[in-house]
């Protein structure tokens, strides 16, 4: 049970990966620092694999890295969610801070990385395998253990620093705690439990309960938060566009000019009337196939403009939208009388709506009635 999850936990980090980094428009979206979090993650848990396995003994060259890698794990995923809440458009000048000590972990380990192949495996055979796994003792600035504490105890701040960002800003989820804020909320909090879950636990190492931290422990949980996050961008593909709040402009605690958060609205408002026109003078929610990739590509709007825009606009998702739209559509056609030439599924087909369930839940949500009750008031019955 625990290879399956540890190899599952590998592909999924993969995956996840792969979306956050590398699909379209991320550059304009925080996924890739939460992409660069879960690679700093994946990286340190396949290194972690290779002492598990003895295989380190074939790649000795990468024992010892995935340690500096780990102390980026905390610092990208407090980027993000300050990102999500704020809405930070670039890293700011003093956010190296985060990362002094990757940079001391690295000047602390380069001449161990320097020295030959040979002369790793009599290290990693004498001083890193088992326990001594954790215990880097290879530093010429400092002593056994140290990195190792530093590592988590910097891992603590962070995190710590990270939910007071969600504490701060709690009084969002309680004005509008359903939707897309629910779903977001949700997952950085799963995330932050399940890093600190692998990260924090390290600390018993201090006692005699240390032995209970071990690879396999840490590995189950770095599994989890693959998995965990795969899952949650599988159901919930809109995020792969970028994680923004539904209806809402988060302000920073920071004191912002009134000019420009009227400018930031405005743009959402505009970027919503323009898709609006399009919608109404091209139809082209009449193809029940079609996505925000489609509607980017046709109306030459940016994709992840357009989710913020529609969620402002109209409370709600991209694909209740064209519902919307589509349920419009329905109404036209029965009041020019399509009712007596088409049945209500040839109706809906024709508006866009790919089954007559989806039809009929989406016209009782914009409609408060059947469709067949509202072709028998427009008929006068």
């Amino acid at each position: 049970m625990y290879e399956f999850l540890q190899y599952a936990g590998v592909i999924a980090g993969i995956l996840v990966i792969l979306v956050l980094l590398f699909y379209p428009q991320r550059h304009n979206s925080a996924n890739w620092l939460l992409g660069l979090s879960i690679l700093s993650l994946w990286y340190a848990m396949i290194m972690a694999i290779l002492y598990e396995t003895n295989y380190i003994l074939v790649y000795p060259h990468f024992s010892r890295t995935g340690n500096f890698f780990a102390f980026f794990t905390i610092p990208f995923f407090y980027l993000f969610t300050r990102f999500i809440f704020y809405r930070d458009k670039k890293i700011k000048r003093y956010d190296w801070i985060l990362f002094l000590p990757a940079l001391f972990y690295l000047i602390d380990f380069f001449p161990y990385f320097l020295i030959s192949a040979e002369e790793k495996l009599e290290i990693i055979r004498a001083e890193q395998m088992n326990l001594g796994h954790f215990a880097f003792s290879e530093g010429w600035l400092t002593s056994s253990w140290f990195q190792f504490y530093a590592r988590q105890f910097w891992s603590l701040v962070i995190l710590l620093m990270t939910f007071r960002l969600i504490w701060i800003n709690r009084v969002i989820f309680h004005r509008s705690f359903r939707g897309a804020n629910r779903d977001i909320l949700i997952l950085i909090v799963a995330i932050g439990v399940f890093y600190a879950v692998s990260f924090i636990p390290g600390f018993m190492k201090l006692f005699k309960a240390g032995s209970a931290y071990n690879i396999e422990f840490q590995n189950t949980t770095i599994a989890l938060t693959h998995i965990l996050l795969g899952l949650f961008l599988a159901f919930h593909p809109k995020y792969w566009y970028g994680f923004f709040w539904e209806n809402e402009l988060v302000k920073s605690p920071v004191k912002k000019s009134e000019g420009k958060e009227n400018t930031d609205f405005r743009g959402l408002n505009d970027t919503f009337a323009q898709l609006e026109d399009f919608m109404k003078s091209k139809k082209p929610f009449l193809n029940s196939g079609y996505t925000i990739n489609d509607l980017s590509n046709d109306s030459g709007i940016p994709v992840y403009k357009i989710s913020p825009a529609v969620n402002s606009g109209f409370n709600t998702n991209f694909n209740q939208w064209l519902n919307y739209h589509r349920v419009k559509e329905f109404e036209e056609l029965v009041k020019k009388g399509e009712t007596h030439q088409l049945t209500l599924d040839a109706l809906s087909g024709k508006c866009g709506f790919s089954n007559r369930s989806s039809f009929n839940t989406a016209f009782k949500k914009f409609n408060g009635q059947t469709p067949s009750a509202f072709i028998k008031s427009q008929n006068g019955i």
